[in-house]
């Protein structure tokens, strides 16, 4: 019993604290929210008002109007010209930011410009980034294959990329882990210039730079881009979960609705659940993988278990989609448009990317896991009514029961005694 108390406890726990960190995670869910989210061009139109956080999600997004409020939004084109007073996280494979964005700007796709006015910092992740030249931010972060900074940084400047172009004005300092690098004409950099790289910088006579450190990679090659291949993988996975999520759902709508439903139901067994099965799943295994006897049963489990790791992420953003648009719709290619690109923002926002796939895992193995349980509940092994014995052996059945059928017969009455004795007297004085 100690033992039994000592392993369940710290279980009961872990899953205590990641049903708090899901609602935290969740929390803009329970306020003021608007959701628009359809066909080939969804917009804000120009002059419209949204007075909340919106999220997003269809081929083609226009956002021209203003927006008080934090932007979330996935599509294959993203365009602003309109006011964020908040933050902007968006994913796709175009993104034109343009207009006025109070606060920060997280951007993930496959061509990024910004040529807006940012209050706070940009973050981009793509294979292609452009800080245009009217653009202005306090801090850019880039990593991606080309970056081109032509605006201003009020402050630092971060890449990380095959080649790096810097025509703009850094007001503080620049560091880099590039392939190539270039300060073109006019370029401005304050501070310090601090870079890594197979060979040393180009520099145009007219541009200015403070203090600048040099430091060549090994063996005259290419330095390792960690922190660009970092980002390629964080994009790749998310944008494999965004596809993954719509062709699930498209060919098994009704299994990920009773998923999304009994994640919704049951929160706190869908959080033990989760902790159980990707525990079980990996060290059960191992152990039987040890053995020679339970290989074939180890690489079964294991093959399930990643299975469930598989479907685990598009389960999860199922629920998100399902728990921000139950209200609005109930098309569940929706809900997994919205949630698919809402867990995608989140995973590619730095410091918040590892705690939410953490998350991901855990309740939409849970969901699953409770979900199996409840289809297809353990066999029982006990027996209800004990039959007889015979010599050892279970005896055949006894013969139901009946009750007993009463006779059609009807017992004669006296009328019908009385007619036979009548019927005897004539035929006798015939």
């Amino acid at each position: 019993m100690k033992f039994a108390r000592a392993r369940i406890i710290p279980i009961t726990i872990l899953a205590v604290t990641l049903t708090a960190l899901l609602g935290a995670a969740l929390a803009p869910a329970a306020r003021a929210i608007e959701f628009r989210a359809g066909g080939n061009n969804t917009t804000v139109d120009s002059g419209q008002t949204v007075d909340s956080t919106l999220f997003m999600a269809g081929s083609k997004l226009e956002i021209r109007g203003t927006v008080n409020g934090d932007l979330f939004c996935a599509g294959e084109s993203v365009v602003i010209t309109g006011t964020i007073r908040g933050d902007v996280l968006c994913a796709g494979q175009r993104l034109d930011i343009r207009g006025t964005i109070e606060g920060d700007v997280r951007l993930a796709g496959s061509e990024v410009a910004v040529d807006a006015v940012v209050g706070g910092n940009v973050s981009s992740v793509s294979e292609r980034f452009t800080l245009k030249k009217a653009a202005q931010a306090t801090d850019v972060h880039a990593a991606g294959n080309e970056v081109y900074l032509e605006g201003t940084v009020r402050r630092d400047a971060a890449v990380s990329a095959g080649s790096a172009d810097i025509t703009g004005t850094i007001g503080r300092n620049v560091r880099a882990d590039v392939g190539n690098l270039y300060l073109g004409p006019g370029a401005v950099v304050t501070g310090n210039l601090a870079y890594r790289s197979a060979s040393e910088y180009n520099r145009a006579e007219t541009a200015t730079v403070g203090t600048v450190k040099y430091e060549q990679a090994t063996d005259g090659r290419r330095p390792f881009n960690t922190a660009g291949l970092l980002a390629g993988v964080a994009l790749f996975f998310a944008l494999n979960i965004l596809v993954a999520t719509l062709l699930l759902v498209l060919l098994l709508p009704r299994f990920f609705y009773s998923l999304s439903t009994y994640g919704r139901e049951q929160p706190g067994w869908t959080v033990l659940w989760g902790v159980v099965a990707l525990a079980a799943g990996f060290f059960i295994p191992m152990l039987l993988l040890s053995s020679l006897i339970g290989a074939g049963l180890g690489w079964t489990i294991l093959a399930g278990w990643l299975l469930m790791i598989f479907l685990s992420l598009p389960a999860f953003a199922f629920f998100i989609g399902r728990l921000l648009m139950g209200r609005v719709t109930q098309n569940v290619f929706q809900y997994a448009l919205v949630g698919a690109g809402v867990l995608v923002v989140l995973i590619l926002t730095p410091g918040l990317g590892v705690i939410v796939t953490l998350i991901g895992f855990v309740y939409g193995s849970g969901m699953l896991a409770g979900e199996l349980m409840r289809r297809f509940p353990p066999p029982r092994y006990t027996l209800l009514d004990q039959p007889h014995t015979y010599a050892g052996r279970l005896a055949p059945h006894d013969p139901p029961k009946h009750p007993p059928v009463e006779s059609s017969t009807k017992p004669a009455t006296s009328t019908s005694k009385q007619k036979r004795k009548s019927r005897k007297d004539t035929s006798d004085e015939s």
